[in-house]
């Protein structure tokens, strides 16, 4: 399973990529992208989260926009435009949307926690500060001045994720 629908609280319906870790079952996060879209940069941070035990969800935010958008580094001005479109809001809905999904899914055992990259970052925290699905849950935000891009400048997937799994309260 690489792509799940999910159903929206407003009655439309989005995809969001699957990953799954090695046993198959875990503790689950949902993964939230960049302005970019659900990149292939996305997809491998939730095939690394998966490796470490996590059930992983990068859900499309964009769908409401453009279903299925991939942008590269060198389309910036067309994921300003998108973003400029987005509303934040009815993406909090779609993040609690994608957060029940989790919770029913049988490989899902144990919590839910919320990561983002760039506009995920921001979107997380809201989240976290919105939503009563991740109230007390974890909350890790990587802070970037270049979508993608830690504050050094590096790209999160330069830092190994190995024995980071942590057990998320249920």
């Amino acid at each position: 399973m690489k792509n799940l629908a999910i159903q929206a609280a407003d009655g439309g319906r989005f995809n969001a990529y699957v990953a799954l870790p090695p046993d198959q079952t875990g503790p689950g996060l949902v993964l939230l992208h960049e302005a970019f879209g659900v990149t292939s940069h996305m997809r491998r941070m939730a095939d690394r989260f998966a490796e470490d035990g996590y059930v992983v969800l990068v859900p499309d935010l964009y769908w409401r926009i453009q279903p299925g958008v991939e942008l590269s580094d060198a389309e910036f001005d067309r994921a300003m435009e998108l973003y400029q479109k987005f509303d934040a809001d009815l993406a909090i809905k779609d993040i609690e949307a994608t957060i029940g999904t989790m919770r029913k899914m049988s490989q899902h055992v144990g919590g839910v926690g919320v990561v983002g990259f760039c506009l995920g970052g921001t979107l997380a925290a809201l989240a976290a500060a919105r939503t009563y699905r991740l109230c007390g849950q974890l909350l890790r935000r990587w802070y970037c001045q270049s979508c993608g891009r830690t504050e050094k400048g590096e790209y999160p997937d330069q830092f190994p994720l190995r024995n980071r799994r942590r057990a998320l309260p249920a």
